[in-house]
């Protein structure tokens, strides 16, 4: 092949590249004998709007722990919860609503939640992943 490349032949080409082809290399992926591996999926949190314009609604792919429903008006009633703790500690956190599939946290009229959003949502996933 002198004097510049030459596509081979295709018995020498072992696979072709129409992007359907197979990358096994000579060895199998058949897995069905091993039982599944369950890997945690990452904790998210998906926000959104509640019919109060000043709540907002925190749902995470994951239950909170505990499974009572908690309501915090002030950071001194949320004494002893670390959640409710955590997120109080974000200036403009008016209240806490705490159930066992999201969080509802109402802010005050001057806090403008898009300064606090990852504030809160950092302190849930801090939660949650703890």
């Amino acid at each position: 092949m002198k004097g510049g490349a030459a596509t081979p032949p295709a018995a020498e080409h072992e696979h072709s590249h129409d992007h359907g082809h197979s990358h096994d290399h000579g060895h199998s992926h058949d897995h069905a004998d091993e039982a599944p591996v369950e890997v945690p999926a990452e904790v998210q949190v998906r926000v959104s709007t509640t019919p109060n314009p000043l709540a907002f609604k925190l749902q995470a792919n994951r239950s909170l722990p505990g499974r009572r429903v908690l309501s915090f008006d002030t950071a001194w009633d949320a004494r002893g919860n670390d959640l409710a703790e955590a997120i109080f500690a974000v200036d403009g956190v008016a209240g806490i609503y705490l159930h066992t599939d999201f969080v509802t946290v109402t802010t005050t009229e001057a806090a403008e939640w898009a300064a606090m959003e990852e504030a809160v949502v950092g302190a849930v996933l801090s939660h949650l992943e703890s």
